[in-house]
């Protein structure tokens, strides 16, 4: 991924993973929680306009392409 603190011997490496749930029936029940390194987590809604780190958006750009979706 294109990081800014990558460097000639370091980098970063991302593996994003897609989860699809058209219908709601799995998610509407998902207890969201926050990580050691977050300070909170919630569903929202995104677009274009999203400001990300790094080349976070080009992943969730790629995934509304996958599912044809709105960006």
């Amino acid at each position: 991924m294109d990081d800014p603190r990558n460097t000639d011997n370091a980098w970063m490496e991302t593996i994003a993973y897609n989860f699809h749930d058209e219908n709601d029936l799995v998610f509407k029940n998902f207890k969201l929680t926050a990580g050691d390194d977050a300070g909170s987590v919630t569903w929202m809604d995104i677009d274009q306009n999203l400001n990300l780190y790094a080349s976070h958006k080009d992943f969730i750009e790629l995934a509304t392409k996958l599912h044809h979706a709105h960006w």
